[in-house]
């Protein structure tokens, strides 16, 4: 994937991953668009980038019609979309004893519904042109279950499922769709968790693997290895075993 010069949109810019990511997509030529709902975090990560000063625009992705008003918003000021990179996220763990259904809603409006929302902000005008990419942010949670990730791996789950998806039907018209699939990364999402985290990384070291992977034109850029790799093996076990290998590595 080209990034110098290609107008790419951001999304979940402000914190951990992203707010990493923007620096590194700018150094690689990328001309930014960033959105979150906090705009003073946002202008700080600008503020961090290299090249032209990015475009800043505060959303919440979960409000309805949002992302639209935020695309064309963009457009008007700097052209076609060539590049959406989807990036937010939300993480709360699940109690059995206290089983917080609004808790799934949110996770399921943030890391579902609104990749679903911004690609269709951007695709229509992409389908037209024959080009343009789609990047999603999911999690190696889809790979297999994690204890206390119903909400968050079912969604994650899904993501993955709609960017494969979207990948196969994309292709004919020259759009390019890649899935990021992180391990543990010290976001303050997962500075709540109370578990053991394998290999957790930095969010720098995560968002160099991510320009280095969409530089490559990588379908799926899933890491660290350390723990992306045997978990893909470990869900082509029988389901006993896998349960077994994951409550034993997480101490459940």
């Amino acid at each position: 994937m080209r990034l110098r010069d290609r107008n790419v949109w951001l999304i979940g810019a402000s914190t951990g991953i992203g707010a990493a990511l923007a620096p590194k997509l700018a150094a690689a030529g990328a001309r930014l668009a960033l959105s979150a709902r906090s705009e003073p975090q946002l202008r700080e990560v600008g503020a961090g980038c290299s090249g032209e000063p990015p475009a800043v625009l505060p959303l919440d992705v979960t409000e309805e019609g949002a992302i639209e008003r935020a695309a064309d918003e963009l457009r008007t000021a700097r052209g076609a979309i060539d590049v959406l990179i989807y990036n937010a996220g939300a993480w709360v763990p699940v109690d059995l004893e206290d089983f917080d259904v609004p808790a799934f809603e949110r996770q399921i409006a943030v890391n579902y519904t609104g990749m679903v929302r911004a690609i269709g902000a951007v695709l229509p005008e992409m389908v037209a042109r024959r080009g343009g990419d789609i990047v999603g942010v999911g999690s190696v949670s889809a790979y297999g279950a994690f204890p206390r990730a119903e909400a968050y791996g079912s969604t994650k789950a899904a993501v993955n499922y709609l960017l494969q998806a979207l990948r196969i039907d994309a292709r004919r018209y020259g759009i390019g769709v890649t899935t990021v699939n992180p391990g543990f990364v010290r976001t303050p999402l997962t500075e709540q968790n109370d578990f053991p985290m394998p290999f957790l990384i930095e969010p720098e070291a995560a968002a160099e693997t991510i320009v280095r992977g969409l530089l490559a034109d990588h379908d799926e850029i899933h890491f660290p290895l350390r723990l992306s790799l045997p978990l893909k093996v470990l869900t082509a076990l029988p389901r006993p075993i896998y349960e077994w290998a994951v409550r034993r590595a997480l101490k459940r």
